[in-house]
């Protein structure tokens, strides 16, 4: 039984608005002519520098997993392993002030 829900609001890892708005868009499958002219836009290839990774939508984790195997089957080198532990809270995030206090150490 889910005890307690989040409604994010907002978005800390999409800084351009635009931008969000059409993976959001994408995201429960409504592409328009206005997401599409908006994609286009962005669509730069410089002269003479050579092609960067583009960023791939898939609407299943399946394939993006199966994408990143693919692509990571093409690097070059040993594979390498990083862990990491987060630990504390950030109060920007949580709103509630109940699970605020749960949290919080120190005065």
């Amino acid at each position: 039984m889910i005890g307690k829900t989040f409604n994010l609001t907002r978005s800390y890892r999409c800084a351009d608005e635009e931008l969000c708005s059409v993976l959001n868009f994408i995201r429960v499958g409504n592409v328009n002519k206005a997401v599409r002219k908006m994609l286009i836009s962005r669509n730069v290839r410089r002269i003479g520098q050579p092609t960067l990774p583009t960023v791939k939508l898939v609407g299943l984790k399946r394939d993006a997993e199966a994408h990143n195997a693919v692509e990571l089957n093409k690097l070059a080198g040993q594979p390498m392993v990083f862990s990491s532990n987060d630990t504390g809270i950030n109060e920007q995030v949580c709103t509630s002030q109940s699970n605020l206090g749960r949290h919080r150490t120190g005065s």
